[in-house]
């Protein structure tokens, strides 16, 4: 049962391999880029395009502005405003009651006239809050109002990039600045909080709703429905930044604009609306350009135009705005997951992309059947083909919009994970989008370069089974893999052992694997030499073309080169497997192998033949056939070729033309046996002596059939065998045969096992006036062989 299961985790683990090796690897860079800080800039302008794409929320009714503008200075003709210009609009506004007033102006020294009734003004009125800057240029609270009760730190943290995207609910006050003699004692080793949140707490104060210390040691409180948590220097995109204080997120009501307002210059002549105040939180501050109150937020970044800014006051209403909405439970705090949870999230998108690149590495889509469709250069066989060719069009259709999916899966994951986020980002809850992003492309890219990377070794296997020619034309022609051929002139080599199944019934199979892979393996190297492209390996057969799938000018030159050359290597492939140590090629001994080589040169139809499920490149045409025949017509170790080969070539050299009628071909055709090629080749094959038969001093007898086709024939025919040579012999018969007729004999000697070993020749010519004909041996079984050979040598005169 565990081995079991083990063996089932080890088939899925390599069914997947990629996907296990290369997701986490990336996921672990991205995540080590992230934590040393290299994806910190790159996530928080993602964080501004989702504000940007959100937009403005709802319209504020609790906060607006008393906004001072250029044409209010220009109009005041001076800045700053005195102490009496100041107080007039302080009073207009709080004629209205607000419930808070901001006072977003540094009011540390006095502006006459009216400094007396200002600071008796501010003296008297609880819900009216002014600024400090804590720091670095340190700026003190106006002196009249109760510090730190009624006075608001007005620092704003500015990130790498200048952007505001945090605020201090409150900040640590130095010990330097407590023993200023404005500043009471009581506040050393507390905390200021922010002017914006000084106004929001004056607000939700009135509604009874007051800060509650959750957990003193995480400092966690509750102020109405909002849970208030400090930042912490990793949260979000954030990677080791300064968290002193006590800091959250501003999550933008919007950009600039978001808030009522009305200038100043329209309140100081008291052209308010009523009840425009009343109620409300309310701010006075700059947003003319002169008084450098402008700032940097999410807002600011554009991709095209000139950046806005936004004023300092309008962000104090931002952070007033966010923590009344949480508290009230309409708008909550800006969040983020835990380092956890983010990891997690990144990993999870790093084995997306790595599943869906590694899966689609061998999709093909699902074929329909095509029953009645032609094969290669046939006609249509009934009207029946336009159903099936409709159907077909379909399939085609199909493959072009997976296609169209495979290619642009990663482009639809990126668009979910982006969708994703901003429906997050919604509901204030801030993911990493960068992060995963790139874990998600780099995850498929990296197992594409691991494809890439493992292209040459799948090539090279691929090699195995068909030449580069034809890999290059499958994998880099765009149209290499349609089914379908063209019709081109090529030379066709085709190649059997003789006398190889005889030997293969007496070993067993893995020997009889060894030795064809030995013997093919030369081949083939032989035939790669060449150029050749091996269509098929038949058994011990092979079936090479020259001229397809690139077409040379030598081809037939190339292919009678090719067929010497492998001639010549038998007697190496011969001393190999005399080497072999098999038990039984010991034990019987191992017949030398021998071989017959066809060629022909014709016309034929090339190209990727079977269906849209499983293919080969192939060739089909009569031609083929007649190279099979011709190959049929050889005896151990002679090439043939064809009329057409023969004068394609016009460096053959030959021993001699016999002409044959083969089966299936009308007229009877020439066919050459080749002695050698000269030219730049300059091969040939070993002079082939004579051979000289030597008569018995006593004819042995024999009974024969002959093969017909593949069949051997029921009828026994007797004879006897009267002369031997070295491979050859000629039997005496009172039946002839036309030559290369095969024939299966058997001896009749005294041993009974050699009477039982088959033999098989060709007969090669008549002598019609010793009603005999001469044979070749193209298989022996070892044993005959070895008597055959010691019978020919007591045959010779001494």
């Amino acid at each position: 049962m565990i081995e079991t299961l083990r063996a089932k985790l080890q088939k899925i683990a390599w069914q997947w391999r990629g996907v296990l090796i290369t997701a986490p690897s990336v996921a672990i860079v991205v995540l080590g880029l992230r934590a040393v800080g290299i994806l910190q800039s790159w996530e928080l302008a993602a964080l501004d395009q989702l504000f940007i794409l959100r937009g403005n929320t709802t319209p504020e009714t609790r906060v607006v502005i008393v906004d001072i503008t250029e044409e209010d200075i220009q109009g005041l003709q001076r800045w700053p405003l005195s102490d009496q210009q100041l107080l007039q609009i302080l009073q207009n506004i709080q004629a209205q009651k607000p419930t808070a007033l901001g006072l977003d102006i540094y009011r540390d020294l006095p502006v006459e006239p009216g400094h007396a009734e200002l600071t008796q003004f501010m003296q008297t009125t609880p819900n009216l809050f002014g600024i400090k800057k804590v720091a670095p240029d340190r700026v003190k609270a106006p002196p009249a109002l109760p510090y730190p009760e009624q006075v608001g730190a007005n620092d704003f943290i500015n990130d790498p990039d200048g952007k505001i995207r945090r605020f201090y609910l409150s900040i640590p006050i130095t010990e330097s600045q407590i023993a200023s003699k404005i500043e009471p004692k009581a506040a050393q080793g507390q905390f200021l909080d922010g002017f914006g949140v000084k106004l929001a707490l004056q607000y939700l104060g009135q509604q009874n709703i007051l800060p509650e210390l959750i957990d003193q040691t995480k400092r966690e409180y509750r102020l109405g429905n909002l849970r208030l948590i400090p930042f912490n220097k990793n949260d979000g995109a954030y990677t080791q930044v300064n968290d002193q204080g006590y800091q959250l997120i501003l999550n933008y009501r919007g950009g600039k604009g978001s808030f009522p307002r009305i200038t100043m210059t329209d309140v100081q002549e008291n052209k308010i609306p009523p009840g425009f105040f009343t109620g409300k939180v309310v701010l006075l501050g700059a947003s003319a350009v002169s008084l450098n109150d402008l700032h940097s937020t999410p807002f600011s970044s554009t991709l095209v135009g000139i950046p806005q800014r936004m004023s300092g006051v309008e962000i104090h209403a931002q952070i007033a705005s966010q923590m009344i909405d949480g508290a009230m439970g309409d708008r909550p705090v800006l969040r983020s997951w835990t380092e956890a949870q983010e990891i997690l999230w990144i990993i999870s998108w790093s084995l997306v992309g790595g599943i869906l690149t590694w899966s689609q590495r061998n999709a093909s889509p699902k074929s329909y059947r095509e029953p009645g469709f032609p094969s290669l250069g046939e006609a249509p066989a009934s009207s029946g083909l336009r159903s099936n060719h409709s159907q077909h069009q379909r399939w085609q259709r199909w493959q072009r919009w997976q296609g169209i999916f495979q290619s642009s899966h990663l482009a639809i994951a990126t668009l979910g994970l982006v969708l994703f986020s901003y429906g997050c980002f919604q509901f204030a809850l801030w993911v990493p989008l960068v992060p995963p992003i790139l874990a998600l492309w780099g995850s498929s890219l990296s197992i594409t370069a691991y494809i890439a990377k493992t292209a040459g070794d799948i090539r090279a296997t691929f090699g195995r089974y068909l030449t580069d020619d034809v890999v290059a034309t499958l994998l880099e022609n765009p149209d290499g893999i349609k089914l379908g051929g063209d019709r081109r002139l090529i030379t066709i080599l085709t190649s059997d052992l003789r006398g190889f199944t005889a030997l293969a019934e007496r070993l067993p199979p893995e020997d009889v694997v060894q030795v064809l892979n030995l013997y093919l393996g030369t081949m083939a190297e032989i035939i790669t030499a060449y150029q050749g492209t091996i269509d098929e390996f038949m058994g011990d057969g092979i079936l090479v073309l020259f001229g397809a799938p690139m077409q040379r000018a030598d081809d037939p030159q190339r292919a009678v080169a090719c067929a010497i050359a492998m001639q010549l290597a038998m007697e190496q492939v011969n001393q190999e497997l005399r080497s072999l140590s098999f038990a039984q090629v010991q034990k019987l001994g191992l017949s030398t192998l021998k071989m017959g080589i066809g060629i022909n040169t014709g016309e034929v139809v090339v190209g990727n033949i079977g269906s849209a499920k499983r293919a080969k490149y192939g060739v089909v045409g009569s031609q083929v056939n007649l190279t099979y025949r011709i190959e049929s017509y050889t005896t151990a170790g002679q090439i043939l070729v064809s009329e057409s080969t023969y004068r394609a070539v016009p460096e053959i050299k030959v021993l001699n033309c016999q002409q044959v009628n083969p089966k299936g071909v009308k007229e009877p055709i020439n066919i050459y046996a080749v002695q050698g090629l000269g030219g730049k080749y300059n091969l040939a094959l070993p002079d082939r002596l004579e051979e000289i038969l030597y008569p018995l001093s006593e004819p042995i007898d024999l009974s024969y059939s002959v093969l017909e086709d593949k069949d051997i024939s029921t009828h026994t025919i007797p004879a006897t065998l009267i002369r031997l040579g070295y491979g050859t012999a000629e039997i005496k018969s009172p039946t002839t045969h036309p030559m290369f007729t095969n024939i299966k004999l058997n001896l009749h000697l005294p041993n009974p096992d050699l009477t039982q070993e088959d033999i098989y020749a060709k007969v090669l010519e008549q002598n019609l006036e010793n009603s005999s004909f001469s044979i070749a041996f193209t298989a022996l079984p070892p044993p005959m062989e070895v008597a055959l050979n010691q019978l020919y040598k007591s045959c010779q005169p001494h």
